[in-house]
């Protein structure tokens, strides 16, 4: 991809992952702070619990303050980019804000998503297992799947846009070859009309001399 599309993907990826962020830190530390711990609740529930939750929170704010400083310094490198400003005087992208980018949207949307769905189910089992351990189970099994689900969706949706980004290169390469070729035959063409105009000059003049 062209840088003009790299910024504008970052760009998009930076505010889903700020929204996302945002809201999955919010419930839970609503999780965390409303929990209703029963009188004799495994202390060892309750420690994961607390550490999944902490862990969960601090992901999601660090993406989020990565979106956040990325985001301003994105907008005016597109807004640059879509300008009149001459070439020389635009703000270029800088290739290291790819692994920046890549760090918030994967800990937002993958990692994020699976701690968080892990805590549902570490909660369900400190909120049900003094008295309805089955409902915790059942949380845990659907927690199981939606974690398996979420991570095989991650994985073919990265295969599919390196795919992508390998064709997008391709026709790119392709495009510059042929403009090349293009180039080099309307070289020899104009180059070849002047030797002919050339040879009739020549032949014109002896036959006047």
């Amino acid at each position: 991809m062209n840088a003009l599309s790299t910024v504008s993907v970052g760009r998009a990826r930076l505010k889903r992952t700020a929204s996302v962020s945002a809201l999955l830190s919010g419930f839970s530390m609503v999780a965390m702070v409303e929990v209703d711990i029963k009188q004799g609740t495994d202390s060892t529930l309750v420690a994961v619990f607390a550490g999944v939750t902490a862990t969960t929170i601090v992901l999601h704010l660090l993406a989020l303050a990565t979106s956040i400083f990325l985001l301003p310094v994105l907008d005016v490198i597109s807004s640059h980019a879509t300008s009149r400003i001459s070439p020389s005087r635009r703000v270029s992208y800088p290739e290291s804000y790819d692994r920046w980018i890549t760090f918030a949207w994967v800990g937002s949307t993958v990692v994020g998503m699976a701690l968080f769905v892990i805590d549902l189910a570490v909660l369900s089992w400190v909120k049900f297992s003094s008295y309805y351990s089955s409902a915790a189970v059942v949380a845990t099994l659907v927690s199981v799947i939606a974690v398996c689900c979420l991570v095989a969706i991650s994985i073919l949706l990265a295969r599919n846009e390196a795919k992508l980004k390998f064709d997008l290169a391709q026709l790119a390469l392709a495009s510059m070859q042929s403009g090349g070729e293009e180039g080099r035959e309307g070289g020899r063409e104009e180059g070849g009309g002047r030797g002919r105009k050339s040879k009739k000059r020549a032949n014109a003049y002896k036959t006047h001399g």
